[in-house]
């Protein structure tokens, strides 16, 4: 059971994950993999978490590395939208015929689930870190970007820390920050 989560600070940013790998139906017989790669540092000021299809997710993440450093991408809005061209092609490409939600009594098959965080800052025109963004891409919404303007972004099983963090969070310092994310 994954949780990603994605804080602002006022020094910095904290995006951390755990590395539980689930497989098979959480109501039965479970396999696990303590080994999951579900952060990727894709340049010097932007950060991607991931959660869903762990095996499937690192594969369209390789994919998104190498293009923003061909690319030499910077700024956490522009390696967005190249993660999110990446992610819907290779989707529409795979699962073209899967349904984006679940449709009650039509028995077609839904896409994997695959949700990222993109956290990092925007550069002005001199190379400058000048804003903190924070953006989630879900497959189930076709990856439309949505951005998170309320301090932080939580994906995975995360409704005791979405409590803990309507409670708890206030946009401190990173050293404040981080055993919240812990």
């Amino acid at each position: 059971m994954t949780l990603i989560v994605c804080l602002k600070g006022k020094n910095g940013m904290v995006l951390a994950s755990d590395s539980r790998g689930t497989f098979g139906d959480p109501r039965g017989v479970t396999a696990q993999n303590d080994n999951q790669k579900k952060s990727y540092g894709l340049s010097k000021y932007v950060g991607v978490l991931m959660a869903g299809s762990g095996e499937l997710g690192a594969m369209i993440m390789n994919e998104v590395a190498t293009d923003v450093k061909n690319r030499n991408l910077e700024g956490v809005t522009p390696i967005m939208n190249a993660a999110r061209e990446i992610l819907k092609r290779r989707y529409d490409e795979w699962f073209a015929r899967f349904s984006l939600q679940a449709i009650p009594n039509v028995p077609t098959p839904v896409r994997p689930t695959l949700v990222v965080i993109i956290g990092g800052y925007d550069l002005d025109n001199t190379g400058k870190p000048v804003a903190q963004k924070i953006y989630s891409l879900n497959c189930h919404l076709d990856f439309a970007p949505m951005l998170h303007d309320y301090g932080f972004a939580l994906e995975g099983v995360a409704q005791y820390a979405l409590y803990l963090l309507n409670r708890l969070y206030a946009g401190e310092s990173v050293k404040n920050l981080l055993p919240l994310a812990a």
